[in-house]
């Protein structure tokens, strides 16, 4: 979602089409990385994919002297590259570059995890990413429209791939204890929202005191993506140290939410919370 965001806003700016590159789905999983299947289409239906013929020329553009002659000649006649690589420099870190790329052809390379890659075109965005057909599924559809009648704070518990990986680890107790406090002193009459991978850990450990609480378990498997919907539906937001939560907190309409994230994203010190989340958002 991070990718296909910045790519849209980038194709926009360059009024072009986008086109996304499913090459890394082709391949294993690496070292610790979780397998992953692509289901945009469960929000946006077909997705344009890059052609053979479109990876030839990125290819052709990137070896090939001829081509790379070409490129470097209208660069400095002033003129709009045939062929931009716009490359991500450090993962996780806001790189500004790519908001600054003209191209007849551009490949954007990187995982683009900031809201300043997309600001642009937030509006749409929260438009397309809502399931297709949504309202046909009765039970969903229903909770999803109870969860914007009251105070409803979602809260993500994600350990099933985090638990023995060296990059992600889960978001410890202390974290969410002390979000539902601020939950509780900030939000009037909070109703809390479990939404996690290990909803029975989540059950033994979390403490919400006398504040209402609903586990939410029904979505599993290939319908997991529609916790994230509901999490959307949702005003308010404690998230994990996820991408998943991290969407479905920054998709709710809300102006005046209130989302909690972790102060450290991934296991290594170098990626903080604040180089992902949104200014807006509070960090412990």
């Amino acid at each position: 979602m991070f990718q296909y965001a910045a790519g849209r806003a980038c194709a926009l700016r360059n009024n072009t089409e986008l086109r996304v590159e499913l090459s890394a789905y082709d391949r294993p999983p690496r070292g610790q990385e979780a397998a992953r299947k692509f289901e945009l289409p469960l929000f946006l239906g077909e997705v344009p994919t890059a052609t053979s013929a479109d990876l030839a020329r990125i290819n052709a553009f990137n070896h090939n002297r001829t081509y790379k002659a070409y490129n470097r000649g209208r660069k400095l006649l002033g003129l709009t590259p045939a062929y931009t690589y716009c490359q991500e420099r450090v993962p996780m870190h806001f790189d500004p570059t790519i908001l600054s790329s003209t191209g007849q052809l551009l490949y954007v390379d990187g995982d683009w995890q900031n809201e300043k890659y997309f600001t642009a075109i937030a509006d749409e965005l929260r438009r397309l990413f809502r399931p297709l057909g949504i309202e046909t599924d009765a039970h969903n559809f229903q909770l999803s429209q109870e969860l914007m009648q009251v105070n409803s704070v979602s809260l993500h518990v994600r350990r099933g791939d985090y638990i023995n990986n060296e990059v992600h680890k889960p978001a410890p107790l202390a974290y969410y204890q002390a979000a539902i406090e601020k939950v509780k002193t900030e939000v009037a009459s909070p109703l809390f929202y479990v939404f996690s991978d290990d909803i029975h850990w989540a059950r033994q450990h979390l403490n919400f005191g006398e504040a209402a609480c609903t586990f939410l378990d029904h979505n599993t498997g290939a319908d997991s993506y529609k916790d994230l919907f509901l999490m959307s539906c949702c005003r308010h937001h404690i998230v994990a140290n996820s991408s998943f939560s991290w969407w479905g907190a920054w998709l709710t309409s809300n102006p005046c939410k209130l989302v909690i994230a972790p102060s450290q994203w991934l296991a290594i010190l170098q990626v903080q919370a604040a180089d992902v989340v949104p200014d807006s958002w509070t960090i412990l």
